[in-house]
């Protein structure tokens, strides 16, 4: 077992991606670098590398945690979308 799924904490992967994720949305693609994603994950600037080859390619990971969230429908619930009726 991984240490995520045994301590209850996010692995450094899966705080990357929700770094990255965090940190895109706030400052945008071309302006965030690998190290503001490093650091809003509190990962070491050095183990990016071990989990992401690129900015890219870790992006990519964002955007597919995105979509699977999506997918899933935990992102809204389709009570939200319909508005109160008179009281």
């Amino acid at each position: 077992m991984t240490a995520s799924v045994t301590s209850g904490t996010p692995g450094k992967r899966d705080r990357l991606i929700a770094g990255a994720r965090e940190t895109i949305y706030r400052q945008g693609f071309e302006v965030t670098t690998i190290a503001d994603i490093a650091e809003a994950s509190d990962v070491p600037l050095g183990n990016v590398y071990y989990y992401f080859k690129s900015k890219d390619e870790l992006a990519a990971a964002a955007i597919d945690s995105y979509a699977r969230e999506a997918a899933s429908g935990c992102c809204c619930s389709s009570s939200s979308t319909v508005p109160p009726g008179p009281a």
